[in-house]
């Protein structure tokens, strides 16, 4: 069956791409920053005179989950209202005439997370405040996070486990009644 030399010409270069496409992922030594808001919200104060005042707060978090430190990651702010991160890190922070700024952070090692926690007064919005984020070597990806239901760890074994048996199924009966290789030769035929 694997000794037809059409499936073999058919299978190498497919081969080839996926192994290549593996080991580039693998050995790919460079900064990825992913940057995702982690909350924002608004918290009415009164004072003893009964006066009504807002206080807004933004959390934005950044990672790098690449293979190798990320240099020089800036965010850059429209509006830079009062902050602190957390963990306490090394930066520089650049203020401009408009109210906007930009903070510096001169290396983040990989697997790394800083929290900027922002708190900021009406009439800023979120939009307002938070810009972008870069590197030297390019962008952050903002990343959208929702909410998700963890499940017991019996379960997701169980669920992969019935995955593997049904793939490994499903291939069986494929080789076992010759459809996928000579299906494969006949589509380049």
């Amino acid at each position: 069956m694997f000794t037809d030399l059409a499936f073999w010409e058919i299978a190498t270069p497919l081969l080839a791409v996926v192994l290549a496409t593996v080991l580039a992922r693998i050995y790919d030594r460079r900064p990825k920053i992913y940057s995702w808001i982690l909350n924002s919200g608004q918290v009415t104060l009164k004072n003893e005179s009964g006066e009504k005042s807002i206080v807004r707060t933004l959390t934005v978090v950044l990672r790098n989950e690449g293979k190798k430190p990320a240099q020089n990651v800036r965010i850059s702010h429209l509006n830079l209202p009062q902050f602190s991160t957390f963990p306490t890190i090394d930066m520089d922070v650049e203020h401009d005439e408009e109210g906007g700024g930009v903070i510096t952070i001169p290396k983040m090692l990989p697997g790394e997370r800083v929290n900027i926690n922002y708190l900021y007064f009406p009439p800023l919005n979120v939009s307002e405040v938070h810009n972008e984020v870069r590197h030297d070597e390019g962008f952050a990806e903002n990343v959208r996070i929702e909410p998700l239901r963890r499940f017991p760890t019996w379960f997701n074994v169980t669920v992969v486990v019935l995955v593997v048996i049904g793939f490994a199924t499903v291939v069986n009966l494929l080789f076992r009644f010759g459809v996928l290789p000579y299906d494969l030769i006949s589509l380049v035929r």
